[in-house]
């Protein structure tokens, strides 16, 4: 029996090195999960912003159109690298603030594999006093 007790001296530093081992694995796998969900979020606002100024462009190219063309109310599709913006120009009258009425709604949808971002643009007749506000898609 006592053969058996003198060949376990190395046996607490051996236990003692695994239980580091796996501290350290838990330590770098939590913190590999937490850089992978960083990332993801960091991709999925990346995408939202891009759809966003997107569609911005889209509101703009359509009031460019407009001012060109004050009795064209259909504007193309737009491709922005995997983004599609379409514009639309929308039949209601919305308030300007101090009592003015706008007349010129456009609404201007980005839709790309990732994120979709709506914005409207509301102006009066002229194209002028205008303000924008983002919608919910």
């Amino acid at each position: 029996m006592k053969i058996f007790f003198k060949n376990q001296t190395g046996a607490v530093a051996l236990v003692a090195t695994i239980i580091i081992a796996v501290a350290v694995l838990s330590i770098s796998s939590s913190v590999m999960l937490i850089s992978l969900q960083n990332r993801h979020v960091l991709n999925s606002y990346d995408h939202s912003l891009t759809d966003f100024y997107s569609a911005e462009a889209g509101v703009t190219e359509a009031l460019m159109r407009l001012r060109k063309e004050p009795n064209n109310f259909s504007f193309p599709d737009i491709i922005i690298n995997t983004t599609t913006v379409s514009t639309q120009f929308i039949d209601e009258v919305a308030s300007c603030g101090e009592g003015l009425e706008c007349d010129t709604n456009l609404q201007s949808t980005a839709t790309s594999s990732r994120a979709t971002r709506k914005v409207r643009y509301s102006c009066d007749n002229d194209i002028s006093n205008c303000f924008w506000a983002e919608l919910i898609p």
